[in-house]
């Protein structure tokens, strides 16, 4: 199952890059650690020991490892998450990925988020469908969050 959300943001790129790495640096995130693994100006790569309290079948009661890389490539700030199985497509498996573009001004960006994520092969749709609702309902909470920090970074 693959979803595009795609959101104007208000704030700039750096900006947007520096509260992401302060909602990590902090763990605001409930249920979610991240460890920094690599710290280069142009690329950054977190381990993220998510908790999954949640009833998504596979996963209940247990930590979900996932891979986060920070990198800029042509003047956007790509952050993609992946699972171990992704790239090998190993059920179950998930991937996100959000593209920070700016806009003309250079004080504002695009995010476009596309998240694909697959249970087992030839799917399960009502549980599909759940996940669903519940990545765009957790995608709205994540992306509150992420404004909150660039807030606090523009007002610190």
């Amino acid at each position: 199952m693959k979803i595009v959300i795609k959101r104007k943001l208000n704030y700039d790129l750096r900006t947007i890059e520096c509260a992401l790495l302060l909602l990590r640096k902090e763990q605001a995130e409930p249920g979610v650690t991240f460890t920094q693994r690599k710290n280069e100006e142009t690329h950054k790569v977190f381990q993220i020991d998510y908790d999954v309290p949640y009833l998504i079948t596979p996963f209940v009661g247990s930590t979900v490892v996932l891979r986060e890389d920070f990198l800029w490539k042509m003047n956007c700030l790509i952050v993609t998450t992946q699972s171990e199985g992704y790239s090998s497509k190993t059920y179950p498996y998930m991937f996100t990925q959000s593209v920070f573009t700016p806009d003309e001004n250079n004080k504002t960006a695009t995010m476009t988020t596309t998240v694909e994520w697959a249970i087992r092969k030839g799917g399960v749709p009502l549980m599909e469908e759940r996940l669903e609702a519940f990545g765009k309902s957790r995608f709205e909470e994540l992306l509150k969050l992420q404004n909150d920090y660039c807030e606090k970074i523009v007002n610190s």
